[in-house]
């Protein structure tokens, strides 16, 4: 664990495009302005922002600044933390250090339409917390006639993937299943990333440590190819159905 700035400077370097990354998540800009400012694809935002988690051994963006505050890497006098807290949190209650993220997502559900297309709905925190507060439903709820809900999708849920469409789960072995194991790792719009369940934080992006999805069909990203399963871990390392 880095504790200090002498030895987090002595572990690690950053290039300069992480440090540009990591200084323009501090001042709270979103992915799509840091990708049109640095002139970034959304594929190498991606990359530099898992490395970032990677390197400072951290789950998320607030986090990562909130770290790079601590270890001496980002200057208090050029960026005062409650004001980025501000930028790019909410304060769900008046009084309370309860905030959420309104840009990030809280959930995606993945649907199918009655004519059979598969499709999302993308849930932004905002909008979750929102249908909380009003006592709506925070996940979708589709009648017979609109359409079937396939899953749902949130950081850190777990999914085999890679399966053959229509196997019995229940009937492959352990070590079949370990290897299909993957938690998701960040998601977007029709661009759901994720990592080996083995590997807590990974800055790899090749198969089969990382499995990108960004269409419904069957290329090499494609939902049909991988056909993601939702499942549990228990505490004693049991997968089940969701």
């Amino acid at each position: 664990m880095l504790t200090d700035k002498s030895t987090f400077f002595s572990s690690i370097s950053l290039s300069d495009k992480e440090s540009m990354v990591l200084r323009s998540y501090a001042l709270g800009m979103g992915d799509i302005a840091i990708c049109k400012t640095l002139k970034l694809s959304r594929i190498q935002l991606n990359q530099i922002a898992q490395s970032l988690l990677y390197k400072f051994c951290v789950q998320n963006q607030y986090h990562l600044v909130k770290k790079a505050y601590r270890v001496g890497y980002l200057d208090r006098s050029n960026f005062i933390l409650e004001d980025i807290k501000t930028k790019t949190l909410v304060q769900l209650k008046d009084g309370k250090n309860c905030y959420v993220v309104p840009r990030n997502n809280h959930h995606i559900t993945v649907f199918k339409k009655p004519g059979g297309e598969l499709t999302e709905e993308v849930v932004t925190f905002w909008t979750a917390v929102n249908r909380f507060r009003k006592e709506e439903p925070v996940y979708m709820q589709l009648k017979k006639d609109q359409g079937e809900v396939i899953t749902h999708f949130h950081i850190s849920d777990f999914f085999l993937l890679g399966l053959e469409k229509g196997v019995d789960v229940k009937t492959l072995p352990k070590e079949t299943l370990f290897k299909h194991l993957y938690r998701v790792q960040k998601l977007s719009s029709k661009y759901y990333e994720f990592h080996s369940a083995h590997k807590q934080i990974s800055n790899h992006f090749d198969y089969p440590d990382y499995i990108r999805i960004n269409n419904f069909g069957d290329r090499k990203t494609g939902w049909k190819t991988y056909n993601p399963i939702k499942v549990k871990l228990s505490v004693t390392g049991k997968i089940q159905l969701e």
